[in-house]
């Protein structure tokens, strides 16, 4: 850490994109200082967002680092920190910035505002090592010293991982574990109807409904013509969370349901599991069968819907 700026590097994103986040600032901790919001939510806690965030992407950094989207700039934290790097662009351009595209698509985005000359990552062809890479380079040409690691600080790093996975087991056989599960997923049912809400008044053609379990480990249903949705949480044990599953099934017909009678046997067309984990920070998380780490709340959501939003129009 230099005595100019608190963090060598900030870090902006998306919530559906924390995880590549979390791997990004993985490859840089060690050798550059790291402002993490996901890292840093005990030290921010209490504090006024938009003041801290103006703070850190407007003066504390270094180097911005964007994980750029079309939602960028358009949630409460990232529109904080737009502002505040879009006000001290006016005084000192954007060369302290690093854009990376996280779109797919041939044609990758960048903010419309962005002078047309500025370079960016193509994350995607090159991958994040490449990435990790270009943001060191970037931070040297802004007069900053790559701190080289030592063998103390390999140890240390080593430590942090050994003591994650440790703190990981622990959390899955026990009473805790199953208790703030519980409570991910009864605030992932909430943040499913929220969202139902929303689409009955922008997508009224599929005649979307609800249908909830009261218990707290109880199903919620989407339903609409012809698809529907179920997200099930099934928790096998009172004191360990193994074997315990997150499952979001699309299904052609009424899903399986207590007293719902239907004249057609329903078909399940697709589904996504959840296995419950803990993440970096501590919190419950899940993590997506087939991926490698786990993920927030929010990003189950978004996976969820974005499964049934892009499957309902093809049933």
């Amino acid at each position: 850490m230099n005595n100019t700026f608190e963090y060598d590097v900030a870090i902006s994103f998306g919530w559906k994109d924390e995880d590549m986040a979390n791997r990004l600032a993985a490859l840089l901790e060690g050798r550059l200082s790291v402002f993490l919001y996901s890292k840093k939510q005990e030290k921010l806690a209490g504090t006024d967002g938009e003041r801290t965030f103006n703070e850190v992407f407007g003066a504390k950094a270094r180097l911005v680092v964007v994980l750029f989207r079309e939602a960028w700039g358009k949630t409460p934290f990232t529109r904080f920190e737009e502002t505040a790097i879009r006000n001290r662009a006016f005084n000192e351009g954007y060369d302290f910035t690093v854009f990376i595209p996280m779109d797919e698509a041939e044609t990758q985005k960048v903010p419309a505002w962005l002078p047309k000359n500025r370079l960016y990552i193509g994350l995607h062809r090159w991958g994040i090592e490449a990435a990790a890479a270009v943001i060191e380079a970037r931070f040297t040409e802004l007069g900053g010293d790559v701190h080289e690691e030592t063998i103390d600080d390999v140890a240390a790093k080593t430590a942090r991982v050994l003591a994650l996975k440790e703190k990981r087991k622990a959390y899955l056989n026990s009473y805790e574990g199953v208790i703030a599960q519980r409570s991910a997923y009864e605030a992932l049912k909430a943040d499913l109807l929220d969202s139902a809400e929303k689409l009955k008044g922008t997508l009224q053609s599929i005649n979307l409904q609800t249908k909830v379990n009261g218990s707290p480990s109880g199903a919620i249903l989407l339903l609409s013509n012809p698809a529907a949705m179920s997200v099930t949480w099934n928790l096998q044990y009172a004191n360990t969370l193994t074997g315990s599953t997150l499952e979001a099934a699309l299904w052609r017909g009424h899903p399986p349901w207590p007293g719902s009678m239907t004249f057609e046997k329903p078909i399940k067309l697709a589904t996504l599991q959840f296995d419950p984990d803990l993440l970096e920070d501590g919190t419950a998380g899940w993590l997506l069968r087939g991926k490698g780490r786990p993920i927030s709340n929010r990003a189950v959501l978004e996976e969820i819907m974005k499964l049934f939003l892009t499957k309902v129009q093809d049933v």
